[in-house]
């Protein structure tokens, strides 16, 4: 018993494992289609598609043949309908006659010029009655196979009108991608470069710190001379009266500023 619920048990589990495997498998799949579609260029594709639309226009042109095949046989067939409609009319008329005369009940009856006794001419009735049975339901078939063989060439007329169609709006639709591919591919080449790596910025940034450390020498270079200037070339100093100097050097205080009034 034991020995059986393990086996089932590994069973389950190697079918979740396996599922899980499937899935993941997939899923990988999935995702790598999904990135080497991401990385074709667009160029590639246009060719793509171009080649497409070029095995279209072959594929509409490979139906030709066989709708022709059709058209030809529809043609044959229809002339067999023609003949086998005037010959069951022609077959029907005489066989109404003959009718007509067996019923008379006459001692001898004339067909096509030859003359039957009754028992001939009921035996020819039969005879002629069967094969004009048997002629209409030939009739009949051939009729129902021009119909389908018609219908089939209509459907298979549509069909290739359809493709055309399409064909002529995808090659117009992929003009229309050739032209904005190309403008696409002019903006970008008329647009600055960018700027990859920082490159361009770094250059911009150094051109900016040169220019910046100049003005710093410069004016580091017009403060030495302004201060330069001051050394050499001292103010002079302003004029003291001998009476001041006297009484500094007597220790009395010295002399009041006297500060002169603006006049009005």
């Amino acid at each position: 018993m034991w020995k059986k619920l393990v086996v089932v048990g590994l069973l389950v589990g190697a079918g979740v494992v396996a599922a899980k495997s499937s899935s993941y498998v997939g899923t990988w799949c999935q995702n790598f289609r999904k990135q080497v579609t991401a990385s074709v260029p667009r160029s590639f594709e246009i060719d793509r598609v171009r080649y497409q639309i070029a095995r279209l226009d072959d594929e509409i042109k490979a139906k030709f043949g066989p709708i022709a095949e059709k058209m030809a046989e529809a043609d044959e067939l229809n002339a067999h309908i023609k003949a086998g409609r005037v010959s069951v009319e022609r077959q029907a008329k005489q066989l109404k006659d003959l009718t007509e005369q067996v019923e008379a009940k006459s001692a001898f009856v004339t067909v096509e010029s030859a003359k039957l006794t009754a028992a001939e001419a009921r035996a020819r009735l039969a005879r002629d009655f069967r094969h004009l049975k048997q002629t209409r339901s030939l009739l009949e078939q051939k009729e129902k196979r021009l119909h389908a063989l018609e219908k089939t060439i209509a459907r298979s007329r549509e069909h290739v009108e359809r493709l055309s169609t399409q064909k002529v709006e995808f090659e117009r639709q992929l003009a229309e991608l050739e032209l904005r591919e190309q403008e696409l591919t002019m903006e970008r080449e008329a647009s600055p470069v960018k700027d990859k790596d920082g490159l361009v910025a770094d250059i911009k940034s150094t051109l900016d710190s040169i220019k910046r450390g100049q003005t710093v020498e410069r004016a580091k270079h017009n403060l030495a001379r302004e201060f330069e200037a001051k050394v050499t070339q001292p103010d002079a100093e302003p004029e003291v009266s001998t009476q001041e100097v006297r009484r500094f050097l007597d220790g009395a205080p010295p002399m009041p500023k006297v500060v002169k009034a603006d006049q009005e």
